[in-house]
């Protein structure tokens, strides 16, 4: 499956090309996304919350397949729970026309 996702490679160091979340640069950004937010879930349910859940992934808020050039842009990313992310990666593909 991962083969025809063609979205997810970015070329690497080597000239060949790598799974963006394999990347250094993928890694790094991650790690820095969480630290600012604290390792804190930022989507809108936590927001209202006054703590949020602890997050340990870091969401695309516009998918990569839709907009590969902001894959690494830190403003359009955002810190997540585990649960809130599946969430809303599992609703993306319910309701992403064909």
């Amino acid at each position: 499956r991962r083969g025809a996702e063609t979205w997810r490679h970015v070329k690497g160091a080597r000239g060949g090309t790598i799974d963006i979340y394999q990347s250094a640069r993928w890694k790094r950004l991650q790690a820095r996304v969480l630290r600012e937010a604290n390792y804190l879930c930022e989507c809108d349910e936590c927001k209202r919350r006054p703590v949020g859940e602890p997050a340990n992934t870091v969401d695309h808020i516009i998918a990569v397949r839709d907009a590969p050039s902001l894959a690494f842009e830190r403003s359009n990313l955002r810190a997540m729970s585990q649960s809130h992310h599946s969430r809303r990666t599992i609703g993306d593909v319910v309701h992403r026309p064909r």
